[in-house]
């Protein structure tokens, strides 16, 4: 997914993924709220930790590409979704499941963080 060739929110988002992995979290979370986007690291012993806040305008565009790379419908937003994707890190492949979540706010996103091989 980073490549370096995208917007500075999906450039943060992907650069929080990779962090994500190599802290060994269990799950990334993407949730919006009436001011912002907050992405939220989640780890084996229930912590959570909120890494990073995104602007509300740039929501969009990182569900858009999460759904884009998970073969998940761009134009649904009503009805929850699951995809996955696997992604190069370090000479390994990491499975990442995708959970889409419609809310009053907007989509949610939860990328669960499977172990390297």
């Amino acid at each position: 997914m980073p490549d370096g060739n995208h917007s500075p929110a999906i450039q943060l988002f992907s650069d929080t993924l990779i962090s994500a992995i190599e802290r060994q979290a269990r799950e990334l979370l993407v949730e919006i709220d009436e001011k912002q986007t907050s992405l939220k690291l989640r780890f084996d012993d229930g912590l959570t930790e909120t890494v990073a806040t995104i602007a509300r305008l740039n929501h969009p565009v990182i569900i858009g590409r999460l759904k884009n790379i998970a073969n998940l419908d761009i134009a649904e937003r009503r009805i929850p979704q699951q995809g996955c994707f696997r992604l190069k890190h370090q000479g390994g492949l990491v499975d990442v499941s995708v959970s889409i979540i419609p809310t009053e706010h907007g989509e949610n996103a939860v990328l669960g963080i499977g172990k390297k091989w």
